[in-house]
């Protein structure tokens, strides 16, 4: 039994090992009181189909920030003026790392007269540098101040400024794949990560382990 344990925990270790790029899931849903529905209403609180999962290193990306980078066809991607595809080639030089994303949106459009909006999208998001697993839930107009990781602040800049200042805005990010499925992705991250430090120190007692 304990070597079949053993076994199952160098299995495990070497799947995780083995996944070379983040997979997340993306899509997007939005009901807006002046037209139809948008997207995928699993989107918003799932199940969601595995169909949606994407490999976040094969996607081609949007640089919306000095270093912040999002998939083309995602919701910022196509909705951010200003901002500039980048190549393969520029992507392996300036995308150091990927987080998943969620982010919710509940509020009103900025518009003349303002359109009563609901918004959830999940996506791959590309950082020069990293950004912690953590979620933030506040007003439109005062959740950037909440955000003390300045390329998650990037991120979530581009996405407040088509709502009014009264709209509740939620993002989590998580770096496991899949995770921003979950309701808590922070929650789900922690799991994953307290998993996997408990499989890690148990093959650390056994001498042909490489660490």
């Amino acid at each position: 039994m304990v070597r079949l344990t053993i076994y199952s925990a160098l299995l495990l270790l070497v799947f995780v090992c083995a996944s070379e790029a983040l997979k997340c899931y993306g899509c997007r849903y939005q009901s807006s009181s002046n037209a139809d529905d948008e997207g995928d209403i699993s989107c918003k609180d799932g199940p969601l189909a595995s169909t949606l999962s994407r490999d976040c290193g094969t996607l081609r990306y949007v640089q919306i920030a000095e270093n912040v980078f999002v998939p083309i066809d995602s919701y910022l991607g196509k909705n951010v003026k200003n901002g500039t595809v980048i190549s393969p080639e520029q992507q392996r030089q300036l995308v150091s790392s990927y987080s998943c994303i969620k982010l919710e949106f509940d509020g009103e459009l900025i518009s003349t007269p303002p359109v009563r909006s609901y918004l959830t999208t999940r996506d791959c998001i590309g950082f020069n540098g990293t950004v912690d697993d953590k979620c933030y839930s506040n007003k439109n107009s005062e959740i950037l101040a909440d955000i003390d990781d300045p390329l998650l602040k990037d991120y979530v800049a581009n996405g407040v400024r088509f709502f009014t200042n009264d709209t509740d805005v939620a993002a989590c990010t998580c770096s496991n794949d899949n995770c921003n499925g979950a309701m808590n992705t922070v929650t789900a991250s922690a799991s994953l990560l307290i998993m996997s430090t408990i499989v890690l120190q148990f093959l650390s007692q056994f001498k042909y382990c490489i660490f």
